[in-house]
């Protein structure tokens, strides 16, 4: 029943979170690509790796209280198999789904050239590849890239909704 509940309120709090990034999204002038990305990696990939490393640092300390065998080859296996990738091994998963995002969100932007009918068709066109992959696929992608598709959908709506050009 908990799990019904969480399930619920996430599938309005999720569109919301990603919805709200879309209002604050913004192409600073004369920005390119690169600039942009470098941008939104100081955001949001900095601060998931040093958290992520802190996190990693505490299942440390706590796994002789939780039974678990701490290694060489387990933390291996945690930094390689599940924090670089970001298979939502901790609760950040949202990080790298919120770049992922904006990046998706950019290039919306960009080549619908802030014509609302072409940006809306691209958005729709990111959530149906998205909705298929979801339905078909039950894996998660790397950086969260599953939900990066839906949530962009979220946020194209959300930047229209501070960024009203025809």
């Amino acid at each position: 029943a908990v799990d019904q509940e969480i399930a619920f309120l996430d599938s309005f709090l999720n569109p919301l979170f990603f919805f709200l990034d879309g209002a604050v999204f913004q192409i600073l002038e004369k920005e390119s690509f690169l600039q942009f990305s470098f941008r939104k990696i100081r955001q949001f990939i900095f601060p998931y790796y040093f958290l992520a490393f802190l996190l990693l640092c505490a299942e440390i300390g706590f796994a002789p209280y939780e039974g678990v065998d701490v290694t060489s080859k387990w933390i291996f296996d945690r930094i390689f198999l599940y924090i670089l990738p970001e298979v939502r091994v901790y609760s950040l998963w949202y990080l790298p789904a919120l770049f992922c995002s904006e990046m998706i969100c950019y290039f919306i932007v960009k080549i619908s050239r802030d014509r609302l009918p072409f940006g809306c068709l691209w958005a729709v066109v990111v959530l149906a590849l998205s909705l298929v992959y979801n339905a078909f696929c039950h894996r998660y992608l790397p950086w969260s890239l599953d939900t990066a598709f839906i949530g962009s959908f979220y946020s194209y709506i959300g930047y229209l909704t501070t960024h009203k050009k025809t």
